[in-house]
């Protein structure tokens, strides 16, 4: 059967896990069939990556999957000339579906208030910084009781940390 679907919001009513599954399905389900999907779902969108399909001129992989900035009456090309695909949620929520921040209000205040400890204690030579080492060690401190476990971000600013001394004894999550 040849034929071109249209669905709005196909994430709708169904859990995270269907979410991406169901486009893989229909697709598999209806190989001759075009579909035009509209979505606000990072998971439908991540499944879109499934449905690359080769090229039969070139013999290469070819992304077929199309976005369109409703906002912009322009076509999504890529970030950075990079294809649609394989992208992380954060990446589609952020570039494709315009949210800013993904993070938590608790988490981004205490975020902001790290950076500007940071960037306030960078100003300085590391010398003078005795009082704004404090400052970034207690911002940290903050983050380190909210950040769940296995946040990525956790590392980083681990990481960060080495500049002021590295992680105090005293941060209640060391891992």
């Amino acid at each position: 059967m040849r034929g071109l679907i249209l669905i709005d919001e196909l994430e709708n009513h169904l859990h995270i896990k269907m979410q991406r599954e169901i486009f893989p399905c229909l697709v598999k389900i209806f190989p001759h069939v075009q579909f035009i999907v509209a979505t606000h779902s990072p998971f439908v969108w991540n499944s879109f990556s499934a449905q690359m399909q080769m090229d039969e001129d070139t013999g290469s992989q070819r992304d077929n999957i199309v976005a369109y900035d409703m906002e912009k009456n322009t076509v999504l090309k890529g970030c950075d000339d990079k294809p649609l695909i394989g992208w992380s949620m954060d990446e589609i929520l952020n570039y494709a579906l315009k949210v800013e921040n993904t993070e938590s209000k608790v988490i981004e205040a205490a975020l902001k208030d790290y950076r500007k400890a940071v960037d306030e204690a960078l100003k300085l030579k590391p010398s003078k910084r005795g009082d704004s080492v404090d400052k970034v060690q207690k911002a940290y401190s903050k983050l380190d009781t909210i950040l769940s476990a296995g946040n990525p971000l956790r590392q980083i600013l681990k990481l960060q940390m080495v500049e002021f001394g590295g992680v105090r004894d005293d941060s209640p999550n060391q891992t």
